[in-house]
This record gives structure tokens, C-alpha cells and sequence, in this order.
């Protein structure tokens, strides 16, 4: 209970201290520490509503002690105690505290596979269960039946209450296999080109080397028609590369607009209390710059483990402006291909490069490059397929 008073404390000089020590005994003074320091200087720790006491029966003893800083939660109150913000936070966290104790702070999620816990907590709300409902009126059996009809993705649940946590048990419906689903698969070109050579791993090949395909044509099938096995369906497998032909377009204004931030931040907190806010900021909620927004919410923690339904958000708001900005020829040509670079990484990451033509031109708004790329590439997009039933 002491670390919620506030405490003072002051040394003595080791010459002095058997005269210190002498005057709180005959005043029967009480202190709440004493110790020795390194120096054999002694410091005493009192409480500060006791303060004027020792400094009185030292002064009357012609000794003089200095006090130093007051520590404790009370003594951060009074030293606060004309910032009215910090007073208040601390009475709705007090208060906060001792009503939310009947309410739920916080709910976990476990069982959830393909489900993320954010989405789990989303169905909960949906059905009325969320942080900030009131323990004592939950009905879990009514509330179970609830989220399992409105949910299309849980197939069982179970809702414990622990204190104020809410541990949420999930299973999660088994998803129905699509009639495409089969496991058979076919090969089919994802480009226009003319084949250059053929790879089958497994499957049939449909095309020969130097036929001209289109995109979507069928390069290996999955269906094997054999005189000794009759037909068989597998996954197609295999590489089939291609001459390809790639068009890369690049255009670059002589007069562009760029985003340049001013310099100026406008910062708004609220304290959230379950799904209430308590906005502390209103100095900037009128302002009309245009600016970038990053929020931030953290939640409080007593003592590192007890996390509280109670968070601070803060709000940054980054203020920019649009700046118009000329280009010589000369910057937007090294802009232009800087930016044709990029595309053509992108372009040749999964491909070998034969050639390539490179034409510009402008105008008087912009620079342009047209760039052909003659290629080689594995053209091949695996795609399943369904095998119809006809009984038997």
C-alpha cells in the first residue's frame, strides 16, 4: 500500500548521523527506510505528509536537511495536478477498472485454420458477442445457436469465460470439393508464341515444335488414350518453351505533380474504453490540410501480464500539398528508362531475352518508349479439369 503514497527522502553526512539518528529517537519519529550509501552517508526515506515534522525537529536541533524529489502515484497526482487530462485519464482508469470487472476485455481465439482471429471476432460481433459485453447476461447456449446459423464457415464453437477473458474454441466447416477438383490436370499455353521445344513429364503432348500456338490452346492433355490401357486421366506435367513476344509502353509527363509534405503534424489521442470513445484532442479536428494518417492503438497492461479492455489511440496526421514539378527532355528520357528497366525485369524474370527494338518519341506533354522483346519461355499453365461420371 505505501507505493500509493508519495515519499520523500534526504541524506545525512556520515559526521552526523549519530545526531540524526538521536533526534528521531527522542521525537519518536517514524520513517519508512534507512540505509547506508557508499559514503557511509546515511539517507532516510519518509512519508512526505510527514515532512514538516522532521524538518522542524531537525531545524530545532540546528541541523538542516534538504528533501528530495517526492515519489509514489499520489505524488505524481499532485505534481500533475493542474493538467487536468492526466487527472481525468487516470479517474476513467480507476473507475474503468472497477466497473468493466463484469464485462468481457478480452477474447482469444484457437481452432481457427483457415479462419483469421480478426475474422472469427467479426462473426462474434455479428451475433452480439464482442469486447464490452456484459458477463452476467450472456445466454451461451442461445448464443452459440446464433453464430453457428449465421456463419457459413464454423461448424462448432464454445465460448469460455475466464475472469474478463473470453476463450472462443472453433472448428471450422470442411470445404466441399468443387467439381473441378479432381487432381486431373491439363497444360494449356498462358501466351501467343511458336513452340521451340517440348518437355512431357506426364500427360500427352497435343503440339509438335515449331507450331504457332494461341493463349488457351492445349499443349500436354491429362487424358492418356492407349490401345493397352485404355484411357487413363492424370496431371499433366512438363515444360514447353516458346518464342514469345513481349510489349513494354512507357510514358513520362514534362509536367507532373509530386507529393511534398510540409513539415506540419497534427496529432489527435482518445481513450477507448470497450468500443467507446473519450477524445482528448480537439485542437486540430477542424483543420483541412491534406495530409497522410497513420494510426496507433495501444493497450494498457497492469503489471506486464493483466491487459485491460482500455487502449490509447493516437492518430498522426501528416500534412502535404501537391507540387508541380517541369521536367527538361533530358529528365524525363532518364525517367522513361529507369522506368523501362523496372518493366523489363519484371517482363524477363521467368524468360531468356532474343532481341529487343527500343523507339521513342514526345510530344508536348510527354516522352514516350515503346520496347518490343522477342523471347524464349515456358509458356505452360496448369488447369484441372473434370472427369463426367456416366455410372456403372
Amino acid at each position: 500500500m505505501n507505493r500509493l503514497y508519495a515519499k520523500t527522502s534526504f541524506v545525512i553526512n556520515k559526521k552526523l548521523t549519530a545526531k540524526a539518528l538521536n533526534i528521531i529517537i527522542s521525537n519518536s519519529l517514524s520513517y519508512v527506510n534507512a540505509c547506508f550509501l557508499k559514503n557511509d552517508d546515511l539517507k532516510i526515506t519518509i512519508l512526505s505528509s510527514n515532512a514538516s515534522i522532521f524538518k522542524k525537529a531537525f531545524s530545532e536541533n540546528n541541523l538542516e536537511i534538504q528533501f528530495e524529489k517526492e515519489k509514489g502515484l499520489i505524488a505524481k497526482i499532485k505534481q500533475n495536478k493542474h493538467r487536468s487530462g492526466i487527472i481525468l485519464g487516470f479517474i476513467i482508469l480507476l473507475s474503468s477498472v472497477i466497473i468493466s470487472s463484469k464485462f468481457v476485455w478480452q477474447i482469444n481465439v484457437i481452432g481457427n485454420e483457415t479462419l483469421t482471429e480478426n475474422e472469427v471476432i467479426s462473426e462474434l460481433e455479428d451475433s452480439g458477442f464482442h469486447i464490452g459485453t456484459y458477463i452476467p447476461n450472456i445466454d451461451y447456449k442461445d448464443l452459440h445457436n446464433k453464430i453457428l446459423l449465421s456463419s457459413e464457415k464454423i461448424s462448432w464453437i464454445s465460448i469460455n469465460i475466464s475472469g474478463n477473458v473470453a476463450n472462443v474454441s472453433i472448428k471450422e466447416k470442411l470445404e466441399e470439393k468443387t467439381k473441378a477438383d479432381t487432381g486431373y490436370t491439363n497444360i494449356i499455353s498462358k501466351y501467343d508464341g511458336q513452340i521451340v521445344s517440348i518437355s512431357v513429364l506426364e500427360g500427352e503432348k497435343q503440339i509438335s515444335i515449331g507450331d504457332v500456338v494461341k493463349k488457351g490452346d492445349l499443349l500436354i492433355s491429362g487424358i492418356i488414350d492407349s490401345n493397352s490401357q485404355g484411357v487413363r486421366y492424370v496431371q499433366a506435367n512438363g515444360i514447353v518453351k516458346a518464342y514469345v513476344n513481349k510489349n513494354i509502353q512507357v510514358e513520362i509527363p514534362f509536367t507532373d505533380t509530386t507529393k511534398s509534405y510540409t513539415g506540419n503534424t497534427y496529432t489527435e489521442k482518445s481513450l477507448k474504453i470497450f468500443n467507446y470513445f473519450i477524445k482528448f484532442s480537439l485542437k486540430y479536428r477542424n483543420y483541412s490540410a491534406i495530409c497522410d494518417t497513420i494510426e496507433k492503438t495501444e493497450q494498457i497492461t497492469l503489471f506486464n501480464s493483466i491487459k485491460l479492455p482500455i487502449y490509447i489511440v493516437t492518430v498522426k496526421h501528416y500534412e502535404y500539398e501537391h507540387v508541380k514539378k517541369d521536367y527538361t527532355k533530358e529528365q524525363a528520357v532518364d525517367l522513361a528508362f529507369t522506368e523501362l528497366r523496372k518493366e523489363m525485369d519484371k517482363a524477363l524474370s521467368s524468360a531468356e531475352l532474343i532481341s529487343k527494338s527500343i523507339e521513342t518519341s514526345y510530344d508536348d506533354k510527354y516522352f514516350y518508349i515503346d520496347c518490343k522483346l522477342h523471347c524464349i519461355e515456358d509458356i505452360g499453365s496448369t488447369v484441372e479439369f473434370e472427369v463426367q461420371n456416366n455410372g456403372g
